[in-house]
């Protein structure tokens, strides 16, 4: 499953469409209506924890949904009440220990292994399907993590008795930015089969709503210096806007782009702010720039194609929201200058 919460700009749901994919993770109605607006056959799964019960009723109503996670009684009592006996799957959703990642989702969702026991049983005794689900968490880059994920599968699978017919391993995986050089993705599939292997289930469908790893370098976003002071910069783009990702750490790599000039060398750190009024809008990490920067100057922040669009915000009337294709990829442009990351915080 694509994870459309990474992106949702009807050219990158196209993309992957177009690419093969026909399985969408959704997390409100407003995301299937966008996956099955576009493509009537695509299947979505409700793979959000909490619910509002308008939107379970909508989402099996008119999206035919049958995949519904929950990590609490009360959510399950939730989709008894709307949804009675009918035929659906429902998805228990794990915690995990949430190692060698950038943003642990554990925090917020996932039932103990005891508790995921308890609940599996509950929705069998109402005659539901079942699955588990877990997701180690946002770019995650230690294969371990997926391991240590399905000890908590194999102590749920052993205290209950209830007959699983999917697993969902989530997303997580991760993307090579300026400052991360994970392991490849091979050692995180190989990871995922051999332990999927060791449970020895039976028809199960080993399913996973990957979001950051399929799209992060189909983006890029263009930023235009609009003022220099010093060593500080202003840019018409911001944490309000498409750079939110740069809150939970995020290093982007990036280049200075002078219509008429050539490479030039970043060997300068600068503050940056965003457009709007707001002291706040101010990115946390210094960027590596030519010494001689001037309004005028565009800097483009590459890998950007995960979390910006769907991040950003209207704030102060500016909204970025102008796009053009390049065929040449991110890297390629600049891979004669070095190094182009952001560095370390002030």
């Amino acid at each position: 499953m694509f994870a459309v919460k990474s992106n949702p700009h009807p050219a990158a749901v196209q993309w992957l469409h177009d690419a093969g994919v026909r399985d969408f993770d959704t997390a409100s109605p407003g995301e299937m209506e966008l996956v099955r607006g576009r493509f009537p056959g695509a299947r979505c799964y409700y793979m959000h924890a909490v619910k509002g019960r308008s939107a379970i009723a909508r989402a099996r109503r008119e999206f035919g949904i049958r995949h519904f996670v929950v990590d609490h009684p009360a959510e399950l009592e939730k989709l008894g009440d709307v949804l009675g006996s009918t035929d659906i799957v429902v998805m228990v959703r794990l915690a995990t220990p949430g190692e060698g990642v950038k943003f642990d989702l554990s925090a917020k969702f996932g039932a103990s292994a005891e508790g995921a026991a308890v609940l599996l049983d509950a929705a069998a005794a109402r005659r539901y399907a079942t699955g588990l689900c877990f997701h180690v968490g946002s770019q995650c880059i230690a294969p371990q993590a997926f391991r240590h994920a399905f000890d908590e599968v194999r102590k749920t699978l052993t205290a209950c008795s209830a007959k699983i017919e999917c697993l969902d391993v989530g997303g997580g995986f991760p993307v090579h930015y300026a400052d991360t050089d994970p392991p490849p993705l091979e050692n995180f599939i190989d990871t995922i089969e051999s332990e999927f292997a060791s449970l020895g289930l039976e028809r199960c469908e080993l399913m996973c709503e990957p979001g950051r790893a399929l799209v992060a370098e189909g983006m890029s976003v263009l930023t235009r210096v609009e003022l220099r002071k010093d060593r500080r910069i202003y840019l018409n783009d911001g944490i309000y806007g498409s750079l939110h990702g740069m809150v939970i750490g995020v290093r982007f790599p990036l280049r200075l782009v002078r219509p008429g000039a050539g490479p030039l060398p970043h060997d300068t750190e600068f503050l940056a702010y965003g457009p709007t009024c707001d002291g706040l809008d101010e990115l946390p990490q210094r960027l590596l720039l030519p010494g001689d920067v001037r309004e005028g100057d565009w800097i483009e922040f590459g890998c950007m194609g995960a979390y910006t669009l769907s991040l950003r915000t209207t704030f102060n009337g500016f909204y970025p929201n102008d796009f053009v294709t390049i065929d040449t990829p991110f890297r390629d442009l600049v891979s004669q200058q070095a190094p182009l990351a952001a560095t370390s915080a002030k």
